[in-house]
């Protein structure tokens, strides 16, 4: 997040920095519990700060919130510890899924569970709803 207030003014215009970082804090805070849905549904563990990287019984993934989450040098060192990368909003590029990214459909088809996007949703709005 940009954090520099200077910036945020050249950017957006002054009356709008406090909606930009509230935005951008909400839109964080959406990621987390996706990724916390995601956790439970395939009875994986995410740590509590850092990267968001899921543990289940089929391995260790890279929730990436989208294609441009890591930088190459991040994205080698996700591959030497064992991750494969999700990228959880969004449609995976054809470059991106040569390299192994997966989407989330596809990691819950890995782990034989049925994706269901409108439960996923009922899930995340309800928790959302919950921690605000």
């Amino acid at each position: 997040m940009i954090d520099n207030d200077e910036l945020l003014v050249a950017i957006v215009g002054e009356e709008k920095v406090a909606t930009f970082k509230e935005v951008k804090l909400a839109s964080m805070r959406l990621a987390r519990v996706v990724r916390e849905v995601i956790a439970e549904d395939l009875h994986g563990t995410l740590p509590v700060t850092g990267k968001q990287f899921l543990t289940t019984r089929r391995g260790l993934f890279r929730l990436a919130s989208r294609p441009n989450s890591d930088n190459t040098t991040e994205q080698i060192a996700h591959t030497r510890m064992g991750a494969r990368t999700v990228q959880v909003f969004g449609d995976v590029s054809p470059l991106h899924h040569s390299r192994g990214w997966m989407t989330v459909e596809e990691l819950y088809r890995l782990h034989r569970v049925k994706f269901d996007a409108p439960a996923m949703l009922t899930k995340v709005a309800t928790r959302f709803r919950a921690a605000a």
